[in-house]
């Protein structure tokens, strides 16, 4: 009976400390331009360093580019707090990968007590980051990637057009999509295939697609199978084709269409 009320306190123990920290995060472009009464502070910069002082207070440096709100008045380059164990609601310093660029959005009067053993620590704007008040954005292959904005859903966008949207959360899945599916680079695998289940990438950096629909017509022009999709899919799409022969699939992305021949042999 001992062995089993031990079992079940370590359960309920590793629950609450996976969970210790629940919230709805927050979106990037919402949480910049909401709470005009609380501090806060977006930027966009890059990783510099880490330092451990232990595992419970790491800091990381970011050399600060560009300032989209700043209610504090940081430092060219600002030195945050942090700590492995997530479920006190700190953030992990080692999230940000040296020599990154990243978005960093904060409500700045939510943190915690850092403590900074340096004694250039007066050098720099410091701050311990909480969670639940804390976005960070990612940038890979000229995209940004995290959640971006709430009204359309918005986890990933070009680069080039992210910040002038930020003003008023412009962010539109349509155009979205139709950057997306301009691109037009597909390839099939295996082709030929044995009957094994046929794989339609999208060879453009997103991780979304804007396919809508897939028409899969033999090589006489009959249709073979349809595919429709109500929430749009990701970038591979997996097809079964039953009979051997010489297919076509077409692609409707948007507005576009784009076609792939395919063989099937059994």
């Amino acid at each position: 009976m001992k062995r089993l009320t031990l079992i079940f306190a370590l359960i309920i123990f590793s629950i609450k400390y996976s969970i210790g920290c629940s919230c709805a995060g927050v979106y990037f472009c919402d949480y910049l331009n909401s709470e005009p009464d609380r501090e806060k502070l977006f930027i966009k910069g890059k990783v510099l360093s880490h330092v451990e002082y232990s595992e419970n207070n790491i800091a990381v440096y970011i050399e600060v580019f560009n300032k989209f709100r700043d209610d504090v008045g940081v430092t060219d380059t600002i030195k945050l707090f942090g700590s492995i164990y997530e479920a006190g609601c700190q953030i992990n310093p080692y999230r940000f990968k040296v020599n990154s660029e990243i978005y960093l959005g904060m409500e700045v009067g939510t943190g915690f007590d850092i403590i900074d053993p340096d004694e250039e620590g007066d050098r720099y704007w410091s701050f311990g980051m909480v969670l639940c008040s804390t976005v960070t954005l990612g940038i890979e292959n000229d995209i940004v990637r995290g959640r971006i904005s709430e009204k359309d859903l918005i986890f990933e966008y070009p680069l080039e057009l992210f910040e002038s949207k930020l003003e008023n959360c412009e962010y539109s899945n349509d155009e979205l999509n139709k950057i997306r599916c301009s691109i037009g680079d597909y390839t099939v695998f295996p082709n030929p295939s044995n009957g094994e289940k046929i794989r339609l990438r999208n060879n453009n950096t997103f991780i979304g697609s804007g396919i809508r629909e897939i028409n899969v017509y033999t090589i006489d022009g009959r249709l073979k199978n349809q595919l429709k999709f109500r929430e749009l899919p990701f970038q591979q799409i997996d097809l079964t084709i039953d009979d051997s022969g010489i297919y076509v699939l077409e692609v409707l992305c948007g507005e576009e269409k784009h076609y792939k021949k395919v063989i099937v042999k059994k």
